[in-house]
């Protein structure tokens, strides 16, 4: 005896299609070796940011970009109007690596740095600096940079004892690698490489969240560190803030900072003369530290 039967879904004879499991889109990247889905609202929104920076120059945004003459105006002329002639609330954001490489390293007297009056020294006076954010990391004390790493713990609670200067750490590694000799390139050597990590991605993070959240009227940069071009551009299209870059490399020009910056200088060596720390720094402590001979 034949019994009819209803096709069954996904029988080959039947004319239904298999069904299939219904799973969202999106994009599995790797990161520190594990795999991180990211669902297609984030690669969504990531790919409309994408467009909106590629589709909008920054000529269409007031301040325009790159050096002018005369005193230094980057707030945009509808926020100037609103601000009229009281002060200008602004952030500080010092890249300490980069200014070291740029403008201290052959400087040993000019180390002892005081931030406030560096800073102060190439912003107009109507720019009111309500916070210094100085970005580093602290050296390791291995027996090749036991008195580099002294200097820098001094130099560092000396800034301390500043209330506008908050300081903010990365983190510095010493791993070894293979270099081939400068006359002989078949012959490699393992030497010791000293790398900096996290200062852009710090710069970065407060830099945005203090825009995004209003805190100044106006924002500084002295980098000259091409991978910080997406925050310092997002601040100003996005956020709809004046940002203003100084560069602390006088014979290297960071063309992507440039463009996207709403005022952008190169700093020299003048910036930097005559803005040291005193000889004593009291800390709130009562402790008094004393400048490195090596720093005189």
């Amino acid at each position: 005896k034949t019994v009819n039967r209803a096709p069954l879904r996904g029988d080959r004879h039947s004319r239904c299609p298999k069904r299939r499991s219904r799973r969202p889109i999106g994009l599995t990247v790797a990161y520190s070796g594990r795999a991180v889905a990211l669902n297609s609202s984030f690669v969504l929104l990531l790919i409309l940011l994408l467009y909106y920076c590629q589709n909008n120059p920054p000529s269409i945004l007031q301040g325009g970009a790159g050096p002018r003459k005369g005193p230094l105006h980057f707030i945009p002329r509808t926020n100037s109007a609103m601000l009229g002639t009281k002060p200008i609330r602004t952030y500080v954001y010092i890249d300490g690596f980069n200014l070291y490489y740029g403008l201290l390293r052959g400087q040993p007297a000019a180390r002892w740095l005081d931030l406030e009056a560096f800073v102060k020294g190439f912003l107009p006076e109507r720019y009111e600096v309500a916070r210094i954010y100085y970005f580093t990391a602290k050296l390791k004390a291995y027996p090749s940079s036991i008195e580099k790493a002294r200097r820098q713990g001094i130099y560092l609670k000396a800034l301390e004892a500043n209330p506008l200067i908050e300081i903010i750490e990365g983190v510095y590694r010493l791993h070894a690698v293979s270099l081939p000799l400068a006359d002989d390139e078949t012959r490699f050597v393992r030497v010791l490489r000293a790398e900096e990590k996290r200062t852009d991605v710090n710069i970065a993070a407060y830099l945005l969240k203090d825009a995004f959240n209003h805190q100044a009227d106006s924002f500084v940069l002295v980098s000259g560190d091409s991978d910080l071009t997406a925050p310092v551009a997002f601040v100003r299209k996005v956020a709809q803030k004046p940002i203003a870059v100084y560069d602390p490399h006088p014979k290297q020009i960071c063309r992507e900072l440039k463009r996207y910056a709403s005022y952008y200088r190169q700093l020299d060596m003048e910036s930097v003369q005559g803005k040291r720390l005193p000889e004593q720094v009291i800390l709130p402590s009562g402790a008094t530290l004393f400048c490195p001979e090596h720093w005189h």
